[in-house]
């Protein structure tokens, strides 16, 4: 019988998507034997490295905590079917973010949701969270916060979306590239365990994840918020938000235009400025095998054409359309 070994993070979360996985991947492989390894290393890169190391076969990663940039032969083998990708409010009393008092102290994972929070609601402080889920919500029932800004996702899959209050529209509050989504990491050699982990493959879960993170690499000095879109006919919207990092003067600030693939696995690399170049996806997003680069759905490549200017923070769309041609 064949074996591999599946890894995951530790915690609830991580514990509950890794188990999931699990028991759908047992009932399509029932001649492989599936061990569940669970790494309490806090480094965002302790699945990757486990990966390189070849201590595990399967890496079960969320995406918005993956490294935009992969080591050589680490590959995005499937990405799971997103659950809701929004940032969930969650508040003692408030039913939206305009109605929380000013001057409350509102609790955020990320640097990004702190920068998002102070270009909507500057009159508000973000207080950073570090603990699990029943920690922070444990803060604001004994009123040290007034409000969280937390993932839907988390919230549902721990069982806790009755304490949802609001879901934050994307065009006011992006959420971070891949929020929601699941992804399947593998050796690029692996030809096993890539199989495996293709299962579970949702191919608009995919695409969408795969514009994110092309968006986000291509701005590396941004604090990128970016969701994607796929309508039935195959056409790709990606609704986008940034903060410059350097915190330029207005009078400093440029705007930065791009206009390429951003989800065609045969773009080349982006340029900035206002000449044309391509946003490619990063190590992990190009297909790893000819079955990536052709869609088993037959569809054609999607292609980006965008104009980005992102240290205002001001929302906008992107609008990312077919290649011509079947993306061979």
């Amino acid at each position: 019988m064949a074996r591999i070994v599946m890894g995951n993070r530790d915690g609830a979360e991580a514990l509950r998507q890794a188990r999931s996985v699990l028991t759908e991947l047992n009932a399509e492989w029932p001649d492989v034997q599936i061990t569940q390894r669970t790494l309490r290393a806090s480094a965002p890169s302790a699945l990757v490295d486990a990966l390189v190391a070849e201590s595990i076969g399967i890496a079960v990663q969320p995406l918005d905590a993956l490294p935009l940039e992969l080591p050589d032969g680490v590959v995005l083998a499937a990405v799971a079917r997103r659950m809701d990708p929004r940032t969930a409010l969650v508040s003692r009393g408030a039913k939206e973010l305009t109605a929380i008092e000013p001057g409350s102290q509102v609790g955020v994972r990320e640097g990004r949701d702190t920068a998002f929070l102070k270009a909507l609601r500057p009159d508000l402080e973000a207080a950073p969270l570090s603990g699990s889920l029943d920690d922070d919500l444990t803060r604001l029932t004994r009123d040290e916060l007034r409000a969280l800004l937390l993932p839907a996702s988390t919230l549902m899959i721990l069982d806790q979306r009755n304490r949802i209050d609001a879901l934050l529209e994307p065009e006011t509050f992006a959420p971070a590239p891949g929020q929601g989504a699941l992804g399947l990491l593998v050796r690029e050699n692996d030809d096993s365990a890539f199989e495996l982990a293709y299962t579970l493959q949702h191919r608009p879960s995919f695409d969408r994840v795969r514009a994110e993170r092309a968006f986000a690499a291509a701005l590396p000095d941004q604090l990128v918020g970016a969701l994607a879109s796929v309508s039935p006919d195959g056409e790709l919207t990606l609704v986008r938000r940034g903060r410059d990092e350097r915190h330029q003067p207005p009078r400093q600030q440029r705007r930065r235009r791009c206009r390429g693939r951003a989800a065609c696995p045969r773009a080349g690399r982006g340029r900035e400025g206002t000449a044309r170049g391509a946003v490619e996806p990063t190590g992990a997003d190009r297909a790893p095998h000819a079955r990536e680069a052709r869609p088993r759905d037959g569809r054609a490549s999607l292609a980006a054409q965008a104009c980005v200017a992102l240290p205002s923070g001001a929302a906008s769309r992107m609008l990312l359309t077919r290649c011509c041609g079947t993306g061979a």
